[in-house]
């Protein structure tokens, strides 16, 4: 059925119209085009599919994105949603994965926070594709990781979650990349943090549990969902004091927050550690969290 619907979306020329508007003179006109087609892309295979058989379909992402004259918002929505579309791709030798990983390392510089996000959603889904990305694109990489890990704000909650992505915190059994791209991923969190450990950039973020911080604290039990099954990155946090009570024993006001945290805590109590107690210390706390509904 979806086979069938796709073919007849693609074949009325819908598609190809949408693509056209994004060069279009209306910018609300172009933003809603390009929202559509991420819609489209995402909704099944043989949408995605369907919409990739665009011909003109990289081109138009690209020429947006680069286009000095065009509106910001117009540019950066059109790195993100080409990142969205690209995500859908079987191989990373598809043009599209390969024209978004060019164009994100191009407006790196320009477009930091976009280029960040828009990162995160190219490696969702798919291991092959956020392999590739990591190993060919470590600029980016490594600014994902000092956005997520000394940023301010929006952009570090922003920032956070993309590199939870980059990490697979969506693909399952696809979670772990190879040893290259897991070593790049590595190399880039220790550089963001510099002087610090990365227990102590932990347990700075989660130190505040106010309802103003509960979104960074989400972003951050997120990255820790996908970051702490790397042993690593689990030994950071039972080594560190502080960052392993704000994890396992400290109170978490906010249930979203607190659900966040379980899972958090079960990849670090599933982290290969030599840490025993520590690694009880979190089976124990996240038995005792809230399940997420």
């Amino acid at each position: 059925a979806n086979e069938d619907a796709a073919s007849v979306v693609v074949k009325s020329g819908a598609l190809d119209a949408c693509v056209r508007e994004i060069d279009g003179p209306d910018l609300l006109s172009s933003l809603a085009s390009l929202e559509i087609l991420a819609e489209v892309a995402e909704s099944s295979s043989a949408a995605a599919r369907g919409l990739k058989s665009v011909g003109s379909l990289g081109d138009a992402l690209v020429r947006a994105t680069l286009d000095e004259t065009a509106d910001p918002a117009l540019r950066t929505r059109a790195m993100i949603v080409g990142a969205r579309i690209a995500a859908t791709c079987a191989t990373s030798d598809e043009a599209l994965v390969q024209e978004m990983a060019r164009v994100l390392t191009a407006q790196e510089s320009n477009f930091r926070d976009a280029v960040v996000d828009a990162a995160g959603e190219l490696c969702l889904t798919n291991a092959i594709v956020a392999t590739n990305f990591v190993k060919t694109t470590k600029t980016v990489v490594f600014t994902a990781a000092d956005s997520a890990l000394r940023g301010r704000g929006e952009s570090q909650v922003v920032a956070l979650h993309a590199l939870a992505n980059v990490f697979g915190a969506e693909r399952g059994e696809q979670e772990i990349l190879d040893d290259e791209a897991e070593s790049i991923l590595a190399d880039a969190i220790f550089a963001a943090c510099g002087s610090k450990s990365f227990g102590d950039i932990i347990s700075t973020a989660l130190a505040n549990k106010s309802d103003h911080f509960v979104n960074l604290r989400v972003a951050v039990y997120r990255l820790l969902s996908t970051a702490g099954h790397r042993a690593r990155f689990a030994e950071e946090i039972a080594a560190h004091p502080s960052a392993r009570d704000a994890l396992a024993l400290d109170v978490e006001p906010a249930l979203v927050a607190a659900r966040a945290r379980r899972r958090a805590l079960a990849a670090l109590a599933d982290a290969d550690i030599a840490d025993a107690r520590a690694r009880d210390l979190f089976r124990v706390a996240a038995t005792a969290s809230p399940r997420a509904s």
